[in-house]
């Protein structure tokens, strides 16, 4: 199997090395490359150094590690090479398959690995697009399975993923700073000592959780007895923490979204309008519609503000038309069924919109909802129905 390398940053070295030391890929089918061509010279001994197309032209898989920056760069150089039979992987979660298919067509992977990796005991984070094969997957794996266990999941939840594996150690670290610190101020201990009682507990806890398939609260109830001293720990623990988890959770997920934002943007014909838990918005100038991405339930308020931004873009944009992509969450509450209908359709003709487009899954699901909303405004706009934004010339 050929493997190619593009980018020699920290990820993109990291892989290359653990690639080479699995005995995985032998040095004849380990291709790398880099801007910095300097970079590569240490690696002389265990890769091919080449060209972006000219590795891409020559590998099965093709791992791109570069910055979303640089990503549409170096999918547009090496396009031309990504046939049916390749497997593209980038490493950066930002960069939606929608986005990448503007560029490139293929079998398309996400790959978000953990610094834990170093040490071969990652949980990488995995998700593809539609045109990847199953034997694709098992390759993918295979080839990964050096740096720690793989854990699939849907595109839509790759960013909280993210958080709990790739983000975590760092979260785990300032956490344990934070208590290593206070723990100074109540003894004599040496920090240094202190910092490794801890990591060494630390370590030693999870490992006891996994080999006797223990819950968290299993531990805490075998360790914080009743009326005891861990008891009065847990409890400050449990009574001040969830809010503090709630707020990083909160901070870090909407730093996501803007990052995405940011890289949508880079790629270019797609402007974010609005971006919420629930639902997103954007303008595709190159359809010249608004497309309205529902995410999950949700109802008055926070159903009608996006639709509102929707009807700006619309105003805005002379023929644009209106996109509702259902596929992961669009449940309508009556009240919001009877506004759609009064306020939102009416307004949106008014704007100049002419079609709707409901983006919906194999099954249709969601039939009688989108039905529903079609039969209260099929006088005034024409609806169709879709399986891909692609689909709209």
């Amino acid at each position: 199997m050929r493997v190619e390398i593009i980018g020699y940053g920290s990820m993109g070295k990291m892989l290359l090395w653990k690639f080479h030391g699995s005995g995985k890929v032998s040095k004849n089918e380990l291709f790398a490359a880099s801007r910095t061509a300097g970079k590569l010279d240490e690696v002389r001994d265990i890769a091919v150094i080449c060209s972006n197309a000219e590795a891409a032209r020559n590998s099965d898989v093709v791992f791109v590690c570069v910055r979303p920056s640089d990503m549409k760069t170096v999918l547009s150089d090496i396009a031309p090479f990504l046939d049916k039979d390749k497997l593209l992987v980038t490493l950066n979660g930002s960069i939606a398959f929608d986005m990448i298919k503007k560029i490139v067509c293929c079998r398309t992977a996400k790959v978000i690995p953990s610094v834990t990796a170093e040490i071969s005991r990652s949980q990488t984070i995995v998700c593809y697009n539609d045109l990847v094969e199953p034997e694709d997957k098992d390759i993918l794996a295979s080839l990964l399975s050096c740096i720690g266990d793989v854990i699939e999941l849907p595109e839509k939840e790759v960013g909280m993923g993210s958080e709990l594996v790739s983000c975590m150690p760092g979260f785990i670290a300032s956490i344990f700073d934070v208590i290593c610190t206070s723990a100074e101020g109540h003894t004599d201990i040496p920090r240094e000592r202190i910092i490794r009682m801890v990591l060494n507990t630390m370590s030693a806890t999870g490992d006891l959780m996994i080999q006797k398939d223990l819950s968290f609260d299993e531990v805490v109830s075998r360790v914080a007895t009743k009326g005891g001293i861990t008891e009065e720990g847990t409890g400050v623990i449990y009574d001040r923490f969830p809010s503090i988890a709630e707020e990083l959770f909160d901070k870090t997920l909407s730093k996501r979204r803007l990052t995405a934002q940011r890289a949508a943007d880079q790629f270019g014909g797609r402007q974010s309008i609005y971006l919420s838990d629930s639902c997103d918005v954007y303008y595709l100038d190159d359809r010249n519609v608004v497309l309205v991405h529902w995410k999950k339930y949700c109802e008055l308020e926070q159903y009608r503000l996006p639709l509102e931004h929707a009807l700006q873009v619309i105003k805005e944009h002379e023929g644009c038309n209106y996109v509702a992509d259902t596929r992961d969450g669009f449940e309508d509450n009556p009240l919001d069924t009877r506004w759609v209908a009064e306020y939102f359709m009416p307004k949106a003709k008014e704007y100049g919109c002419r079609i709707i487009y409901f983006i919906i899954d194999k099954d249709n699901s969601l039939k009688d909802e989108l039905e529903g909303q079609e039969k209260d405004s099929s006088d005034l706009l024409s609806f169709e129905y879709i399986y891909d934004i692609d689909e709209i010339v």
